[in-house]
């Protein structure tokens, strides 16, 4: 893996923070504490539906986790169009 984990510098924005250690990407990302657990749908074998049961389990709201599937469903994509793998 290619990419750079340390907690986040700035105060007023904790979490997770992550980047590519190559510069492939310009992005740097800051995954908020509650969010972090949900990384571990991001494997390519959890489906949109495990993400969703867990964020609707986290947040208690249908509508939220529906907009973060909306969300990551895109990003997956994203990813896998640039790094050329097979993503599900």
């Amino acid at each position: 893996m290619n990419l750079d984990f340390m907690p986040s510098p700035v105060p007023e924005r904790p979490g997770l923070l992550i980047r590519d250690s190559f510069g492939y990407s310009e992005a740097t990302l800051i995954i908020p504490p509650p969010l972090v657990e949900a990384l571990q749908f991001f494997d390519g074998v959890s489906t949109n539906l495990d993400l969703r049961e867990y964020l609707v389990r986290l947040t208690g709201s249908l509508r939220s986790a529906t907009w973060s599937v909306i969300f990551a469903t895109r990003w997956r994509v994203a990813a896998c169009s640039k790094t050329m793998h097979t993503c599900r």
